[in-house]
């Protein structure tokens, strides 16, 4: 039987401020993961990828909320949980192993940390 293989998103043009949480969640607004930002970051290229995003199916990406009920927190990034409040900044659909969304700038030597030439996720100081 074949593996399937985990879709990888890379998303363009994120701006929030230091300790906010981005969050990913499917079409039935079940949180994949969240992750707080250690530190402010403005129009940044945002890389991840889940064996929980599939092609063809609604994902959204939100901000500003918050999360309880999450099954694992390491370093920032939370595991599952109930997301609530918060701001969309985008949707997606994803339909090959790598999906780009918003600005992603450059790319590896474009102005910016790799992956995408306008800041990185989490970023470097």
């Amino acid at each position: 039987m074949p593996r399937e293989i985990s879709s990888s998103v890379v998303y363009g043009g994120a701006t929030a401020t230091q300790g906010s949480n981005i969050t990913v969640l499917d079409a039935s607004n079940n949180t994949l993961f969240t992750f707080e930002l250690p530190q402010a970051m403005s129009n940044s290229t945002l890389f991840f990828s889940t064996p929980e995003i599939s092609n063809g199916a609604t994902y959204t990406i939100s901000s500003g909320g918050t999360i309880a009920d999450y099954n694992n927190l390491w370093q920032g990034w939370y595991d599952g949980g109930v997301w609530s409040g918060g701001t969309t900044l985008t949707t997606f659909t994803p339909s090959s192993v790598v999906t780009t969304i918003g600005n992603t700038g450059g790319g590896p030597g474009g102005g910016g940390d790799w992956p995408g030439g306008g800041g990185g996720w989490p970023g470097r100081p």
